[in-house]
C-alpha cells in the first residue's frame, strides 16, 4: 500500500534518517508503537529504543503524536524532543545548538547528547551521519568546533568520547 494514498513506515528500533519530500495527498508518516513522526516536507532522524523515542528535525518540520490521546508536539527546523514510552510522556522540546556565519561554520556544545551535535554538524557540512548505539547516542560532549573541517570535527568527536567513525555509501 505504501505510495498510494500516505506513505507510511512502521519502526520498531533503531535509528533513521529521513529526508522527505512533501506531497500534499500523501503524507509520510513513521509508526512507532503508541506514537507516529507526521512529516511536513524535511529531513529529521529518528532513535527508538525500549524506553524512549528521541527525533531530532535537520529542516522543514514534522508533528511528533501521541495516538492515545491526540496530544502532539510541532518540531521545527534545530529542535529535538523525546518521549519517555514507559510514562507516555514527552519531555521539553529543546533547541539543538548550532549556527553558521559567512563562509565560517560555528559549532559550540556543552553537555549536549551525541545525537544532537551529530544532526547539527549534518546541517552545517551537509553530510549523512548514523549513530549505530543508542548508548552512543545518549554520550554528552562539551566542545568548541568552530571553522574546523568535517573530517577534523569528526575525529575530536571520536577522540574525545572513544569512538571510531566509518564511510559507506556516503553515510558517516
Amino acid at each position: 500500500d505504501y505510495n498510494k494514498t500516505t506513505r507510511t513506515i512502521v519502526m520498531t528500533s533503531g535509528e533513521a534518517l529521513f529526508d522527505v519530500g512533501h506531497h500534499t495527498g500523501k503524507p509520510f508518516i513513521v509508526k512507532l508503537g503508541t506514537t507516529q513522526i507526521e512529516d511536513i516536507g524535511t529531513s529529521f532522524t529518528i532513535q527508538k529504543g525500549d524506553k524512549e523515542i528521541y527525533v531530532s528535525v535537520t529542516s522543514g518540520k514534522v508533528v511528533f503524536v501521541k495516538l492515545g490521546n491526540k496530544e502532539t508536539r510541532e518540531l521545527t527546523a534545530g529542535t529535538s524532543v523525546t518521549f519517555n514510552v514507559q510514562n507516555e510522556s514527552f519531555g521539553e522540546t529543546k533547541s539543538i545548538k548550532s549556527s553558521s556565519k559567512a563562509n565560517e561554520q560555528t559549532l559550540n556544545f556543552e553537555n549536549t547528547p551525541l545525537s544532537d551535535v551529530m544532526v547539527s554538524i549534518q546541517k552545517v557540512y551537509g553530510k549523512r551521519i548514523i549513530i549505530s548505539d543508542n548508548n552512543i547516542a545518549n554520550k554528552k560532549i562539551t566542545a568548541q568546533l568552530d571553522g574546523m573541517p568535517y573530517n577534523t570535527v569528526l575525529k575530536v568527536i571520536c577522540k574525545s568520547l572513544g569512538l571510531v567513525y566509518s564511510l559507506n555509501d556516503s553515510v558517516y
